[in-house]
């Protein structure tokens, strides 16, 4: 039988929230689910002839908070569909019950808002929950059969004018997430972690100092 992965479009009941630690790799590094959505992006964003996204730092941050949130927090109730973020971090966000586009301005600054102002750009975001712990797989398949966020992705329909020049994606528990935006990233990129969970250019960088 198949699992239904219920996406961002969606009105959802309410799950109830978990006491969930903020994970270590949060704003420094992908984890290793994260890191594999972002190839399933780029891979289905080939077979489509289009080509890849950079990982942004930024937006990866971004999508690793609010994937912490709506599993810790649960913004997600009533008409508040999976682009709320609740007031759990104040210094870092604003909270937004997301019920339709009357909202649309809390969800595209929060980038602006996690990034102090660095990440300039407004933030595009995706969201998918299974329950359980949602694999890149069943995220990017429940993405791909749905043609409004497959069109996020692909560059299609009223998202044909824009070029995505840098992605992040956040998994945390049984949401995923993933963000896109025109800017390139003045901060830079994002890495897998490795090593314990120290990104890439960090233990190079450790190396030789």
């Amino acid at each position: 039988m198949t699992r239904k992965i219920l996406l961002a479009s969606m009105l959802l009941p309410a799950f109830a929230a978990h006491a969930q630690s903020v994970p270590n790799n949060t704003g420094n590094c992908l984890s290793s689910r994260e890191a594999e959505l972002v190839d399933r992006i780029n891979l289905y964003r080939q077979v489509n002839g289009l080509g890849p996204i950079a990982v942004s730092r930024w937006l990866a941050t971004t999508g690793q908070w609010h994937s912490w949130d709506l599993t810790a927090n649960n913004p997600v109730f009533g008409n508040c569909t999976m682009h709320s973020w609740s007031s759990a971090r104040p210094m870092q966000w604003n909270p937004v019950c997301y019920a339709g586009p009357g909202q649309a301005d809390g969800m595209w600054y929060k980038p602006r808002e996690i990034s102090g102002q660095v990440y300039t750009a407004i933030g595009f975001e995706i969201a998918a929950v299974d329950l359980g712990t949602i694999s890149a797989f069943s995220a990017m398949q429940a993405w791909a059969n749905s043609p409004a966020h497959a069109d996020v992705i692909l560059n299609r329909g009223v998202w044909s004018g824009q070029t995505w020049r840098g992605m992040g994606v956040g998994m945390v528990g049984e949401y995923a997430v993933a963000w896109f935006g025109n800017l390139t990233d003045p901060g830079g990129t994002m890495a897998p972690c490795t090593n314990g969970g120290s990104p890439i250019d960090e233990i190079f960088d450790n190396r030789f100092e």
